[in-house]
């Protein structure tokens, strides 16, 4: 992740695992594979990728945009941090002011900071064809040869790269 912004840099193959996985976070490795047409150990490896980037894959069925980090003396929620000074830093999270106001009622803290959620943003590194170098603007071919995974931007640049492979093993 970069330190500047909150950007991952994924790779189309790897946005497109975290598409499936964001569905079900469970969904075997094999079953992904299958869906994508990729082997199961390709699969294994972007999950290990993903998570190696700081990818979570439980996502919450709806984002709670406001963040409310509340000091009081003792924890008042599920995500609770205690300080060095002894006091404890609670987070509630919720998508209005008024929700997060009616929790403030009951808590009585000693200071509040509220902020908003920007998340992470996915976004997709450029993908290169394996032929002719140009950079794959639109959805990339992808041909599979033994365990090695090449992509190309068009039909013709599938073909010459398939005969150039063909010499390669020859």
């Amino acid at each position: 992740m970069s330190e500047e912004t909150n950007e991952i840099k994924l790779s189309d193959i790897e946005f497109r695992v975290l598409q499936i996985l964001k569905e079900d976070a469970r969904m075997p490795a094999a079953k992904i594979a299958k869906q994508l047409g990729l082997s199961r150990v390709t699969v294994s490896r972007i999950i290990n990728s993903l998570r190696k980037k700081g990818v979570k894959f439980t996502i919450e069925a709806k984002d709670k945009e406001l963040v409310a980090f509340v000091v009081t003396d003792s924890c008042k929620s599920t995500e609770c941090y205690k300080t060095i000074s002894g006091d404890f830093i609670s987070l509630i999270r919720s998508n209005t002011l008024n929700e997060i106001e009616n929790e403030l009622e009951k808590i009585k803290p000693k200071n509040v900071i509220l902020a908003r959620s920007l998340g992470k943003r996915f976004v997709r590194t450029s993908l290169y064809c394996d032929y002719c170098g140009g950079k794959i603007e639109s959805e990339p071919i992808i041909y599979k040869r033994g365990k090695k995974i090449y992509y190309a931007c068009c039909n013709a640049c599938l073909n010459g790269l398939k005969k150039k492979l063909t010499k390669l093993k020859d």
